[in-house]
């Protein structure tokens, strides 16, 4: 028999917990720029007759924040109207963010440079060298690249480039072409890996060896002319764009329903634009990697329940009206039917694209897959269509087959899209990796009323010898923090909790059960008892078993209660003997 103390469990599972958050905080982040501090601004009207264009105008801040201790902010205007405006600033306060805000007519670019204190635009490319070494921008090796944040974009189009400076000769730079909308409200991440930082560099870039970094907006092209432009943060990192089917184990899984492998699970995308919906973020790993509230959402909806806008907003499952489908605004009426797509039979789905292109390599591309048998694994003959969407955004209605034999009463199917460029391509499978360019989404469809899984595989209650022993069994444990045990005399009768403190569980954030006992020796011999199990879970949210009710039996001339191993529902490891004294025991063994 496995026996522990039951405080040794607790700090056990808030150990876990504490891991888990700590990871995510430790996990290397070094902030070029959250822009908070140090506000700044630019602002220059066009007149032929006073400036020969191009010129650039320069603002400079000391401020603990900004990468260093220092920014310089540099606008360069090309062309433009007569009394067209061209600004460049720094927001701080209730919003923070670096800003370019150019007329219709203005050519111009905005440059954003951390390179210590030297107070112009000229570069210092090992202005960030203290002591002999430029920042680790690796945090020790523990970083893959560079993430930039946009939150507001007029769609004309710019070009980013990012510029990393061991020293003068050893450089290297990224260049990301963005047209698209971005409303305000909307997040679109960007991440760039450190090894594709060459283009245009010279030497060998360290990345652990930075003298200076360099971001530049640029509008000064023609076909970019008054191109607004809004960067929220940059920062390295290691963040992609993963989906958020659940894991195999998660809690609450619909009945008959499985979870995901870790290979699909851990399919992801390198983001640069192209999106379906408004919306992409980024993060540090599959929801499910992390034992909390966030990680065991069985609605493939993990990273929404923390970060914000949710970036699921790309595909709507659509309903049939008058033989054609739309978004039906009354969710879980959606029509659909097993069998071939004719005259509205089949299903069908409404995409909403972004970041794409009208032609060449860089059309997108959507690949779809629904799990209709629920084994958890995205088949090839699972695949429902992949299909090609051209234009820098739009949104279209996208009817598939439906196998014969799908039912459509009180179930739920899972769903995974992925976008990615037509060439070369890389999301033509469900648990494709490091994807270049795209997002996945990932859905549940559902019908009717599904029945949930539960963790609580029995609660019981008998009599034993002037007592009552409570039994229960749990089938896994990823997400239970552990229980309470109330009593009351009568079924609507006022309850009693039990136990002082909260009974931690067994097995805190493993998809593992365990078998607990209470012996409840408060009891009056002969008397009838009403007994209820609550279960707490990582979202500290509470749910009721029971009741179960068992009436107390007389002592007997023994005063031992033996307990010893059988088939039934405890009967898989050896239990407890103990002494039935005044108050209450309670135990648990380990399940097997």
């Amino acid at each position: 028999m496995n026996k522990r103390k039951g405080s040794l469990v607790m700090s056990v599972g808030l150990a876990l917990l504490l891991l888990a958050t700590v990871g995510i905080v430790l996990a290397g982040d070094v902030v070029i720029d959250s822009f908070s501090a140090g506000a700044m601004s630019i602002s220059h009207t066009i007149s032929d007759t006073v400036f020969s264009y191009p010129v650039t105008f320069s603002d400079h801040v000391s401020v603990a924040g900004p990468l260093g201790g220092y920014r310089d902010l540099c606008l360069t205007v090309v062309d433009g109207n007569n009394d067209a405006t061209a600004t460049a600033y720094v927001s701080t306060g209730s919003n923070n963010y670096v800003v370019q805000d150019l007329g219709n007519t203005v050519q111009a670019r905005t440059l954003v440079q951390w390179d210590g204190n030297d107070g112009d635009c000229a570069l210092d490319p090992v202005g960030l060298v203290d002591a002999g070494s430029g920042e680790d921008l690796t945090d020790g090796g523990t970083n893959d690249g560079m993430l930039l944040r946009i939150v507001a974009s007029d769609g004309r189009p710019v070009d980013f480039e990012v510029r990393l400076y061991t020293d003068a000769d050893n450089w290297g730079q990224r260049n990301v072409s963005f047209a698209s909308v971005v409303d305000s409200g909307d997040v679109v991440d960007l991440f760039l890996p450190f090894s594709t930082f060459d283009d245009d560099g010279a030497g060998t870039l360290e990345e652990d060896n930075v003298g200076a970094v360099e971001l530049l907006i640029d509008a000064s092209a023609s076909s970019s002319a008054g191109a607004d432009m809004t960067v929220d943060l940059i920062k390295t990192t290691s963040v992609y764009e993963y989906g958020d089917v659940p894991l195999t184990g998660t809690l609450g899984l619909p009945i008959s329903q499985t979870g995901f492998l870790t290979a699909t699970v851990n399919a992801r995308h390198i983001p640069l634009g192209m999106r379906l919906g408004d919306n992409v973020d980024t993060e540090a790993a599959h929801t499910a990697s992390v034992p909390n509230a966030r990680s065991n959402s069985n609605d493939a909806d993990g990273d929404d329940k923390l970060d914000t806008p949710d970036d699921e907003d790309g595909v709507v499952k659509a309903n049939r009206q008058d033989g054609d489908f739309a978004p039906d605004p009354v969710e879980g009426t959606e029509d659909w039917t097993a069998g071939s797509w004719t005259d509205g039979d089949g299903g069908g789905v409404n995409i909403t694209w972004r970041g794409c292109a009208d032609s060449g390599d860089n059309r997108c591309r959507v690949y779809a897959w629904i799990d209709w048998d629920r084994d958890g694994v995205f088949e090839s003959g699972e695949r429902i269509f992949a299909t090609v969407k051209t234009g820098s955004s739009g949104s279209s209605y996208q009817p598939f087959t439906i196998p014969a034999g799908v039912e459509f009463e009180n179930v739920r199917y899972y769903a995974r899209f992925r976008i990615c460029s037509y060439s070369p391509g890389g999301c033509t499978t469900p648990d494709a990796t490091d994807v270049v360019d795209g997002e996945i989404e990932d859905h549940y469809f559902e019908w009717g009323t599904v029945p949930l899984a539960v963790t609580l595989a029995a609660f019981d209650a008998v009599p034993q010898d002037g007592a009552v022993v409570v039994t229960w069994e749990t089938a896994l444990e990823v997400n239970t923090l552990g229980f309470n045990l109330y009593r009351a005399d009568t079924e609507s009768g006022a309850r009693v909790r039990l136990n002082n403190n909260l009974i931690p569980t067994q097995h805190p954030g493993m998809s593992v059960g365990g078998a607990y006992s209470w012996v409840d020796a408060t009891v009056v011999p002969g008397g009838s008892y009403f007994y209820w199990l609550e279960e707490l879970d990582a979202g500290n949210t509470l749910t009721l078993h029971g009741p179960v009710t068992a009436e107390a039996a007389g002592p007997s001339a023994v005063k031992v209660l033996e307990f010893s191993a059988g088939s039934g529902m405890l009967g898989s490891a050896a239990w407890l003997a103990a002494v039935v004294m005044v108050g209450a025991v309670w135990t648990w063994r380990r399940k097997r």
